[in-house]
């Protein structure tokens, strides 16, 4: 048991405390007569009768509900009126058992009752331990925003008993650490490195270990509150992360704990000071990987929008003046002082809080020296090596990333041990001589580092016990077989998790036999570098031998051989570089190993000034470098450029902007860097041609495909080649963007693709408008990239401003109709035109008709000038239309339009753009006497094949229609439909407030030749829901014929749901399918789209801002445990979305039938509470729960018996739920 002294009390610390406080008090405070005990329904069951049985006067217990909640001054009010009602007076104590709400609520009653009585705090969760209870601080929260109103008042004594943290649940253990964590940055390295190299033990409760860590953080806040009682100085600095932190949790509780949000604002003001040259950024990756370590988040959820965060941080105590001030760190246990809070204006924090950012094209050349980080390709192949080495080595440079952090992770659980010295410049690595600890954690979860994933492989046939290889679903789909193949026909033992050829692998401890090994090295360098940096520890000496005789990268074999002959084992190379013999024996650790900084992430700046005309210089990169991408430079100097290196720096000077040369060029050496010099590409006069880089297509995404993809969106031509990849560059000297560029902001899908969002920035520096839509993807490899582009170059960025949502403008009432010859876009877009009351316009009229455009009949322009010539006039065309947008009118395209890649992003960027799709058969039939038009010159249907991918690329929407179907009214009735909600004329308010209104849940795996059957199951009811879990398909097409089908059958408004199998449903739990298909959804112009709200809030905000003319049905399906009503509450209000949504839905399990009052109880309380009108659907399954589908008014889901089954427990059909109706006297038609 530890005491610490703070102002006149004291904080005792240790375990078992608990039973010792009454009699504690009892001498501490001889003339109170009376306690009262202040706990929550969380912890009063557990340890109040502790308490109340030990104290020998007068005791009472006063239970307020557990959460936030219960922290405002009506329950303050209550607790008083009970201590007036049991005629307490001020020689009574108040004694706080619970976390910091309790803390918080009993001082503020203390500092108030009867003018200030005694209190005491014993706090039981882990954040209160270390923060609130210590301190003097009270307060409540009210509407404007937390701990507003309250009091300074110290207690008397503190109790931290650490045994009561073993009943505290996983996350709220958790929660306290961002505390702890914030404490060790601000304050004291020492506790910071502790936290470092003690992850497992304290989540464990280890005694000692969390006894040294609690009393040291707790040492902290003494410190500081002893100086500065009353905050005008040093106890600013404990609000290190809350003023963003508070600001997140004003919008994201309780779905965030204070904690959690305080830990994001931690790492937001951290990349704060390192923007402004405060901190370094080994300073921000140890406080980041620190805090990641314990679990807790690091990014701003999407929900969290960043005009709100900023508007709830404007009431905070520290600000004055209206400017916003912050704590920023200047290293690990150091902050600025004198101030202690600095000024930092909006911009600034907004452009950390916003995960996109704009790349604003400078007026003027970028020119400057850049710090590049350290190599990743070195940094792993140094830490591996380090750790498996015998002694300790000194690592400076070492790049500070999620990618090294993965392999330090597993590196402990092997046994070697870091620590940092020099403010987390150099770290120390005590190795282990290759002897690694009999039983090792199985899992090892290794996210999307395919660098470790592929080294760390070999690494754990090596390993102690049996090892479970994984990580995120893209590194699921990684393809790791030639490698493994090996290791198993060298004796090793490894079966695939899942798919064949991809991890999860389950690895077992075999040891690496040695001998000849055979590898095909051809898809990853890696494969060969992780079988040799594990060669020295096999059972015999090892000989590589590759299946091909010139290796893919090979300078990063070289690199691995290189660096493992610093380590002390020298490989001998043999043949055309594809056979290498590995001797036994142990890596001896150098003292020191300095890591060059990363050529590939040097590529970046350097192309920056290719692309603008200026002058980067990239210290560090030298000449002498093991690198391939160190070469880069002479790729640019292919280009036009000058450069060079010396020993110790590579420079690059860009020739005139837009004068950058097309190459053809083979970058097998230098992979990585393809992706820069595409960009460049794209800016340059000619067709660029890069070969080489077949690998590149198993990287973090299919790099290859996405460059097109994207690339296409900035109005630029590419394609693929079966190894690389070809560019049609838009240069040629222009001061500004060709006029066929998009005037609207391309939005760069990163894939999570450090390199992708990287290179893109670079074309953003030539070409307005480009938005990269996760800017934090670069913190794998450079984290500190945005704040070197803005420093070191002048590179401006803002957070993007977009124009109102597409209902709102000008554009959005203009819809463009895409499609093959033959599908109707005349008569539907002609139909829908009429009937809607629009304009309608036909693009091949509209050419031949417009004097500067065709100004004659397609087929004489054809004849003339050329397919390319008319396809120019199409583009022209679309300019015009996205310069000045035709208000409420349908464009009839020409269904060529998508040959033209200006043209498919163009079309990209337009509001509306709906694709008609047609069966093949059915266009060749209607093309078959078409004789008006200009004959393709090729067969149909290799036109229709062709051209599919560029319609679905370019359309916002699909109609499709049915093979055959030949009922055109009907079809156009359909269309029509799917129009009104492109528009956003579909009135859900009509569903939403229709009295006792049903929606019908079908169960058929398909809806064709059910049209009879469907109406009628549909009968009375007000909408249909489409099932889409229960199809028995779920590919698209097939989903986009089962609209069409029962479009054809029901004129109902259609409910689009993915019901997946934790929330009741048939579809797998997978977020990205699900919400993939959700999005088609809406592209399938569905009225009604239900969201479940059991995934990340990203993607459901994403499913949200998209939703266009859709209503949302957000839900929840409560159905594997018994819920409280007060977890209700919180999900109605998840659910309700701050009324961003239409409908709440929540579905519980019935237990009984109090479940089903309560639910609908619960639902009425929430629509009373909300500042917004949100219907709401409260639902309980099972047999015990019918009532609920009896009393909810608003769109009860509802079966029929020609169904194939119900879709739920307990569903009842809408016969039945009248009839009970009417037995419990229920008007029917009011709410």
């Amino acid at each position: 048991m530890q005491e610490i002294p703070c102002k006149d009390y004291v904080v005792q610390v240790g375990h078992g405390l608990l039973a010792s406080v009454p009699s504690q008090l009892l001498q501490l405070l001889p003339n109170i007569t009376s306690f009262i005990v202040v706990s929550d329904s969380n912890v009063a069951p557990l340890y109040a009768q502790t308490l109340l049985q030990g104290f020998k006067r007068r005791a009472e217990l006063y239970v307020i509900p557990a959460g936030e909640a219960s922290k405002n001054r009506r329950m303050k009010a209550a607790i008083e009126d009970f201590m007036l009602e049991k005629r307490m007076h001020r020689d009574c104590c108040v004694v706080a058992l619970g976390g910091g709400v309790v803390g918080d609520l009993a001082g503020f009653v203390a500092s108030t009752y009867m003018r200030g009585v005694p209190f005491v705090q014993i706090p039981t969760s882990l954040l209160a331990c270390v923060d609130s209870s210590i301190g003097g601080k009270t307060g409540i929260d009210v509407e404007a925003g937390k701990n507003l109103v309250g009091a300074f008042h110290q207690p008397k004594r503190v109790f931290v008993d650490l045994d009561l943290l073993s009943t505290l649940p996983k996350r709220e253990l958790i929660n306290g650490m961002a505390e702890i964590i914030k404490a060790g940055a601000i304050y004291s390295d020492a506790l910071f490195s502790m936290l470092e190299s003690n992850v497992d033990a304290i989540l464990a409760l280890k005694q000692d270990v969390v006894l040294s860590m609690v009393a040291a953080s707790i040492a902290i806040k003494t410190t500081v509150v002893d100086e500065d009682e009353k905050e005008h100085g040093l106890r600013a600095i404990l609000n290190f992360g809350h003023s963003i932190g508070h600001g997140i949790e004003a919008i994201m509780q309780p779905e965030l704990l204070h904690g959690e949000c305080v830990a994001i604002g931690m790492v937001k003001e951290a990349e704060i000071a390192r923007g402004l040259g405060l901190c370094t950024s080994a300073t921000v990756g140890r406080l980041l990987r620190c805090i990641k370590a314990f679990g807790l988040p690091v990014r701003v959820p999407s929900r969290a929008a960043t005009a709100t965060v900023l508007e709830r941080m404007e009431v905070d105590k520290k600000n004055s003046g209206g400017i916003k001030k912050l704590i920023l760190l200047t290293s690990i246990g150091k902050v600025h002082s004198n101030p202690f809070t600095v000024a930092v204006e909006d911009s600034r924090i907004a452009h950390v809080l916003e995960p996109q950012v704009l790349v604003v094209p400078p007026s003027q050349p970028i020119s400057g020296t850049v710090n590049v980080p350290g190599s990743k390709s070195i940094s792993n192949r140094v830490l591996l090596l380090a750790a498996l080495g015998a002694g300790t080595c000194r690592i400076s440079g070492l790049l500070h990333s999620d990618d090294t952090q993965v392999m330090m992770d597993v590196l402990q659980y092997l046994g070697a041990q870091f620590s940092w010295e020099d403010d987390g410049d150099v770290l120390v690595v005590v190795g282990t001589a290759g002897k690694f600890p009999p039983s090792v954690p199985s899992h090892w979860y290794l996210s999307n580092a395919g660098t470790a994933a592929r080294f760390l492989t070999t690494v754990a046939t090596l390993a102690g016990s049996k090892v479970h290889l994984t990580g995120n679903a893209r590194m699921q789909e990684r393809p790791i077989s030639d490698l493994v193949d090996a290791l198993v026909a060298n004796g090793c033992a490894i079966e695939y998790g899942n798919r064949k050829g991809c991890p999860p692998l389950e690895i077992s401890p075999t040891g690496l036999p040695g001998g000849v090994l055979h590898l095909a090295g051809k898809v990853s360098s890696q494969y060969v570098s992780s079988v040799l940096l594990s060669a020295p520890y096999a059972d015999a000496p090892l000989e590589l031998q590759l299946a091909e005789d010139n290796p893919t990268s090979f300078p990063y074999i070289q690199m691995t051989t290189q660096l493992m002959e610093l380590f002390g084992i020298h490989v001998q190379t043999l043949g055309s570089k594809n056979r290498f013999v590995v001797p036994q024996g142990v890596y001896s650790n150098p003292p020191r190993v300095h890591v060059e900084v990363d050529a590939s992430s040097a590529t970046y700046p350097l192309a920056l000034a290719a692309i603008s005309g200026g002058r980067v210089v990239v210290p560090g990169l030298g000449q002498s470098s093991c690198q391939g991408d160190a070469a880069f430079f002479t790729a640019l100097e292919a280009m036009g450029c000058t450069g060079g290196q010396d020993d110790s720096c590579t420079y690059v000077q860009g020739p005139p902007r837009g004068s950058l040369k097309a190459i053809e060029i083979d970058m097998e050496t230098m992979t990585d860097a393809f992706m820069t010099l595409a960009v460049l590409a794209a800016a340059a006069t000619g067709r660029t041609k890069i070969t080489g880089i077949a690998n590149q297509r198993v990287k973090e995404c299919n790099r290859i495909a996405v460059m097109v993809e994207e690339l296409a969106k900035c109005g630029v031509e590419s394609g693929e080649l079966p190894d690389g990849i070809w560019i049609q560059g838009r240069g040629g000297g222009l001061l500004t963007p060709p006029l066929t560029f998009p005037n609207i902001p391309a939005k760069i899908a990163c894939h999570n693709d450090h390199r992708i969002a990287m290179s893109f920035a670079v074309l953003g520096a030539y070409w307005p408008h480009i938005v990269i839509t996760d800017k934090e993807c670069t913190d794998k490899t450079f984290p500190s990239f945005w704040d070197e582009c803005s420093t070191a170059l002048r590179v401006s960025f803002q957070v993007p401003s977009y124009p109102p949502p597409p209902l709102a403008t000008k554009a959005a009432s203009t819809i463009y109709l895409i499609g093959m010859r033959g599908v109707g876009k005349t008569s539907l877009g002609k139909h829908a035109a009429s009937a809607l009351g629009l304009h309608w316009i036909d693009m091949d009229e509209y050419l031949e008709a417009h004097p500067l455009l065709l100004g004659m009949p397609i087929k004489e322009y054809v004849a003339v000038h050329g397919w390319a010539a008319f396809r120019a006039q199409e583009v022209a065309c679309l300019q015009l239309w996205a310069k000045d947008p035709p208000q409420n009118t349908i464009i009839s395209c020409g269904g060529g339009v998508v040959e033209s890649a200006a043209a498919v992003a163009l079309l990209t960027q337009a509001s509306n753009v709906i694709y008609l799709q047609r069966e093949l058969a059915d266009v060749q039939a209607a093309l078959a006497h078409d004789t008006s038009r200009p004959a393709y010159g090729e067969a149909i249907a290799d036109v229709f094949h062709r051209r599919a991918p560029l319609f679905a690329a370019s359309s916002s929407f699909v109609f499709a229609m049915l093979a055959g179907d030949v009922d055109y009214p009907r079809i156009n009735r359909d269309f029509e439909r799917l129009v009104t909600v492109v528009l956003g004329r579909f009135d859900s308010n009509a569903l939403k407030s229709q009295p006792d209104s049903y929606f019908v849940s079908l169960t058929f795996p398909h809806y064709t030749s059910k049209k009879t059957l469907i109406e009628t199951v549909t009968h009375k009811a007000h909408a249909v829901e489409l099932r889409v879990d229960l199809l028995e398909s779920v590919e698209k097409p097939f989903i986009a014929h089962q609209v069409a089908a029962l479009r054809a059958a029901s004129t109902l408004p259609i409910i689009y749901t993915v019901r997946t199998v934790d929330q009741g449903g048939a579809f797998p739990n997978d977020s990205k399918r699900v919400f993939d298909l959700l999005q088609f959804g809406i592209a399938l112009g569905c009225e009604v789209i239900d969201m479940e709200c059991c995934w990340p809030a990203a993607d459901q905000l994403d499913l949200i801002a998209s939703k266009r003319g859709s209503a949302i049905l957000a839900s929840f399906h409560a159905i594997h445990e018994r819920s409280s009503a007060e977890r209700v509450r919180e999900l109605f209000d998840l659910c309700a979305w701050n009324g961003q949504v239409d409908i709440a839905k929540v579905v519980l399990k019935a237990y009984d039938v109090a479940d089903a009052l309560m639910v609908h109880r619960v639902a009425q309380e929430c629509r009373d509470r909300w500042p917004f009108d949100m219907p709401c659907i409260a639902l309980c399954t099972t047999e015990a729960g019918k009532l609920s589908r009896v009393l909810n008014r608003t769109l009860t889901p509802v079966t029929h018996a020609a169904l194939p089954v119900a879709a739920a427990p307990g569903q009842l059909s809408i016969d039945e739920i009248e009839s009970l109706r009417r037995t419990l006297g229920m008007v029917q038609g009011s709410k």
